[in-house]
C-alpha cells in the first residue's frame, strides 16, 4: 500500500502532529510515537498525551487503491527521524518534490522513498508500532482538547 505526497506539506503535518507527544519518561512508549495514517484522500499525523491531542494532515496526490471511508495504512513512529530526513531533501525554489510512503506486510516498518528525475533517488525504512496500539481519539467530541 503506498501513498505519494508532496515532500513540504508532508514535514509541515509532521511537525504540527507531533506538538501532543507526551514527556518521555513519563508515559506509555506508544504516547511518544505520533500516528501516520492514510484515511481517505489524504495522509494523516496524530499525536496524544491522553490529556490533548494534535493532528496535522495532507494530501495525498497519488494512491495506490481507490479513496473511501476506511484507514487504509497506519503505524505509530518516532517523528523526529522522519521529519529530520524530509528537511534533508527540501529545495527552496523546487515546487512539488514527491515522497511516497508505505508500510512492511506486518505493519511495523515505514517504507519512505523519494526521487528527483533524473536519477536522484533515496529509500528510508523507520520501525515503528502497529497504528493499533494507538489510543483512540474521538475528533468530533474531544475539539476543546486540540493543542493550539
Amino acid at each position: 500500500m503506498a501513498t505519494t505526497c508532496d515532500l513540504q506539506e508532508l514535514s509541515k503535518a509532521i511537525t504540527k502532529g507531533q506538538k501532543g507527544i507526551g514527556k518521555i519518561g513519563k508515559s506509555l512508549p506508544v504516547l511518544h510515537t505520533v500516528l501516520l495514517r492514510r484515511v481517505n484522500s489524504h495522509v494523516e499525523i496524530v499525536s496524544t498525551d491522553l490529556e490533548k491531542w494534535a493532528r496535522g494532515t495532507c494530501r495525498a496526490i497519488a494512491t495506490d487503491r481507490p479513496s473511501d471511508d476506511k484507514t487504509l495504512w497506519e503505524i505509530c513512529i518516532d517523528p523526529r527521524g522522519l521529519n529530520d530526513w524530509l528537511k534533508a531533501w527540501e529545495v527552496k525554489g523546487k515546487k512539488i518534490r514527491e515522497v511516497v510512503l508505505g508500510i512492511s506486510k506486518k505493519g511495523e516498518t515505514l517504507i519512505v522513498e523519494y526521487s528527483d528525475h533524473p536519477g536522484l533517488s533515496a529509500v528510508a525504512t523507520f520501525k515503528g508500532i502497529q497504528g493499533q496500539e494507538f489510543p483512540y481519539i474521538d475528533f468530533e467530541k474531544d475539539k476543546d482538547r486540540e493543542f493550539k
